[in-house]
């Protein structure tokens, strides 16, 4: 496995390396989530406050919480979280993830962040949830913004920010561990870490290999597959992770990352389809604080991703490949569709002279119809290239003690090249500047206001804003009220794509066969940004002395000019005649029932009404949205070294909103997990786990989707901390 020489370099350092901790390190990276009674959140507006006072909703999922559930992908972990929806994605072999609502392939509303570097990629602005740079293992807490939150984080924040806070390396420095899981569907999942001093700096040093081969060999009318339908998945990385205090007002922590993913995707027609990922990636940080009142932050990162996709096709028409039918789709893509399907070509405008010459050169070449079915085998090379530098100066400063201001400015630079997608290389230039004000005002009242604009090639202006008042109750009760206006810029594919794929190693007796197929996806280009308006009402409280912790948010949200492009060549353009409506109310809460038993619920109904392009059909604009999910867990620790967690995921009609009730579907699944800790006099620590998966229904998760191959699946696991 790639996991062996990372594994073999993981083990040396843990024994050839005496570790101790240091005491002093940033609150941004490691922070106690409660002072005193009050607990903090630091998303929100990049500030560590206090949750009563922040101006938006926040779901935390912390290293506690991310055990217990034995999840060993970060996806798995938004089932817990109020409106969020996850589901295996049929078309691409990968998990997508949406906030309300969205399409099923590449949904992208949502800003993912690890240590504050952004985790989506350029080409096709997707997050690729099973390649992120971070093991469960390593992660502090989950930090999950529910609502528009661009004045923070930009334009990609355009629903919602999931921040990916990683442990402190000081915090790792005693930990050499090697974990084990394996399970049904042929899964396995390896994790090493272990941290160490170096060079004056505390570090920890994380390699992980996993795959699954998850899902049913079931094919349906949208993915058709000849024989089965592959979904192998493998994923493998190392990330190093370090910190250094210079002084007692520097310090800079850095992170090093390798990602590698094979996956197998569906046949459609061809008769074999592969993608391979690598990307390298560097973050650096650096803390300045002049004084107690007065901080600056430096941030940088850039990176580098590769994508090599792989497809040979032996059941090719040669008359599909003609030159004379690619230049014929790109004037007139109906005419060339209605020749290509052997159909009359009644879209074909003679009056054009160029468009009547390329049709009297198809009638003659093709006067035999057969000889336009002659068979054609070839491969296709599916090479991408994407390249990213990002650099963000960020400055806070306490006016008073109850006045903060919180301001920044930003570039990134992006590069993308792709014969396929692009026909050679896009660039993308953007700045933007920030800035974000909490006052409390009164002793009861904590006001916010935050704007962010940003400039690009792709629009001249984005410009967001947020305006908030939290009354609060108490130090720990509060009820908000929120009013946010946030663009989103267009994708590079939205705005840019001329896809086509190029034909190699050409088998054909065809004399007319040209090596590249005929149908293109050429957008237009020219779109406005997406606008999003929301209005939220929240109640958020804690008792310590009932041992509860709530919040309840009510919200309206209107998305206009939303674009959408199904990243395909079978589209015809991208479309932004589209707007979408949700309001509803999610809520979570956490209770201590027993002594020794945690409640955890959380939920979501949610309404939507949708307004699309005459091209475009709801139940690809909104395949996932579902009006009712909930999620209820129970947390017990039976002695010491025995704990479980047992969570019900209930998702209702999910589809479509108009879409019949016959075609939606309800997901009903129960996931068990019994974990502990082994003494043993050689091992500082030996940890186990069993982990139980069940569907209650054999249906797919999402319309057009595939099931699990089992309803029910098991995992072992078996980890030692040396």
């Amino acid at each position: 496995m790639n996991i062996l020489k990372p594994l073999a370099v993981i083990l040396s350092i843990t024994l050839c390396t005496e570790a101790y901790a240091q005491i002093g390190f940033d609150d941004e990276l490691l922070f106690d989530p409660m002072i005193g009674e009050v607990p903090h959140v630091l998303s929100a507006v990049r500030l560590h406050q206090p949750t009563a006072e922040v101006p938006a909703s926040v779901t935390v999922l912390d290293a506690q919480f991310i055990k217990a559930t034995g999840a060993k992908n970060i996806q798995d972990l938004f089932r817990y979280v109020p409106g969020m929806l996850v589901v295996p994605e049929p078309y691409d072999n990968s998990d997508s993830v949406v906030y309300h609502g969205g399409p099923a392939l590449y949904p992208k509303s949502m800003e993912v962040l690890i240590d504050g570097v952004a985790a989506y990629r350029s080409a096709l602005a997707a997050v690729g949830w099973n390649s992120l740079p971070v093991s469960v293992e390593e992660i502090q807490r989950v930090e999950v913004v529910r609502g528009p939150n661009s004045t923070t984080y930009g334009t990609n924040a355009y629903q919602a920010v999931v921040n990916i806070i990683t442990k402190h390396p000081s915090d790792t420095l005693s930990e050499r561990l090697i974990n084990f899981k394996l399970g049904d569907n042929n899964d396995h999942y390896i994790h090493g870490q272990s941290g160490f001093n170096f060079a004056g700096g505390e570090w920890r040093l994380t390699a992980v290999d996993k795959g699954t081969d998850h899902l049913a060999n079931t094919t349906n009318e949208r993915i058709p597959c000849e024989t089965d339908c592959p979904n192998r998945r493998d994923s493998s990385h190392v990330a190093l992770r370090g910190f250094y205090e210079l002084s007692d007002k520097k310090s800079f922590d850095a992170a090093v990352n390798y990602v590698q993913t094979k996956r197998k995707l569906p046949h459609y027609t061809v008769n074999d389809n592969k993608a391979k990922d690598t990307h390298y990636e560097i973050g650096v940080r650096y803390y300045y604080e002049p004084n107690f009142q007065h901080k600056i932050k430096v941030s940088g990162s850039t990176y580098s991703y590769q994508r090599l996709q792989e497809q040979r096709d032996d059941f090719l028409f040669a008359g599909t490949t003609d030159p004379a039918l690619v230049a014929l789709f790109r004037i007139n893509p109906l005419a060339a569709d209605q020749i290509a399907q052997g159909l009359s070509p009644t879209a074909l405008d003679l009056l054009d002279p160029e468009q009547a010459s390329l049709a009297q050169q198809l009638a003659i070449r093709y006067a035999n119809p057969a000889d336009f079915l002659i068979p054609l085998s070839a491969t296709s090379y599916v090479e991408t290239t994407e390249v990213r530098a990002d650099l963000e100066i960020q400055d806070t400063y306490a006016i008073t003690e109850g006045l903060t201001l919180l301001s920044g400015i930003g570039y990134r630079y992006d590069k993308v090249s792709s014969d396929t997608y692009y026909k050679g290389t896009v660039l993308g230039n953007s700045w933007r500047i920030f800035g974000n004000i909490n006052w409390l005002a009164a002793k009861n009242w904590s006001l916010h206001a935050g704007v962010m604009n940003e400039k690009s090639e792709l629009d001249d202006s984005a410009l967001s804003f947020r305006a908030a008042a939290n009354y609060l109750i108490s130090p720990v009760e509060s009820i908000r009220f929120v009013y946010s206006e946030a663009s989103k810029t267009p994708d590079f594919i939205e705005e840019y794509a001329d896809w086509t794929y190029k034909l190699e190693n050409i088998e054909t007796t065809s004399p007319y066969a040209g090596d590249h197929f005929y149908r293109a996806l050429i957008v237009d280009g020219g779109l406005d940004s997406q606008k999003i308006r929301s209005f939220e009402i929240g109640y958020y409280g804690r008792s310590n002395n009932y041992r509860t912790e709530w919040d309840v948010r009510s919200f309206y949200e209107k998305l206009t000019d939303l674009i959408y492009v199904f990243p395909t060549i079978s589209s015809d353009s991208a479309y932004a005649d589209n707007t979408v409506e949700f309001y509803g109310v999610e809520w979570q809460l956490t209770k201590e029932i027993l002594s020794n038993t945690n409640l955890r619920y959380t939920g979501a109904f949610t309404k939507a009404d949708s307004k699309t392009a005459e091209e475009v059909a709801e139940e690809d604009l909104l395949a996932i949205y579902s009006p009712l999910s909930k999620t209820i867990s129970l947390h017990t620790s039976w002695s010491e070294s025995v704990n479980s967690m047992i969570s019900f995921f209930w998702i209702r009609n999910l589809g479509a909103p108009s879409a019949d009730r016959d075609q939606k579907i309800n997901t009903r699944r129960l996931d068990l997990n019994i974990y502990g800790t082994l003494e043993n006099r050689s091992i500082d620590e030996v940890s186990w786990a069993v982990s139980v998966q069940h569907d209650f229904s054999s249906d797919p998760y999402v319309t057009y989707g595939r099931a699990y191959e089992q309803a029910t699946r098991f995992q072992l696991e078996l980890g030692m901390n040396f």
